[in-house]
């Protein structure tokens, strides 16, 4: 039975790049084939998760799915400054959430600090 699903599924996977532009399947296997290269390195704890990662993202970037999401992450991570009413201040949060500045801290340790350090001529 296994062995029948996953001819099923190459076959579909072959039609499916047969309609598929030459360079865009060209571009899926090489950035595939880089990241299968990059789970084989020892610095990668679990082998099975990372294959599956790198099958999942050429698979949604096949689909044309695969930078979606940053263009909503974007929206997210700037949407945080809408509570600055001030235009400066909610400007200087903006170049701080796109990586300006300093950023200390990690996640694991409960959250980051970002720092924006801006020279405001005298008055």
């Amino acid at each position: 039975m296994k062995t029948v699903v996953f001819a099923v599924l190459c076959a579909a996977s072959l039609g499916a790049s047969a309609a598929e532009p030459r360079g865009k399947t060209d571009a899926v296997r090489s950035i595939y084939s880089q990241e299968r290269a990059a789970c084989d390195k020892p610095v990668v704890q679990d082998r099975k998760a990372c294959l599956r990662e790198a099958g999942a993202a050429a698979y949604e970037a096949r689909r044309g799915t695969l930078g979606a999401e940053n263009a909503e992450f974007e929206r997210n991570r700037l949407a945080r400054c809408g509570y600055h009413k001030n235009a400066e201040e909610r400007e200087y949060c903006e170049r701080r959430m796109r990586g300006e500045g300093l950023v200390t801290g990690s996640v694991e340790g409960g959250g980051l600090l970002r720092e924006l350090t801006v020279t405001v001529p005298a008055e």
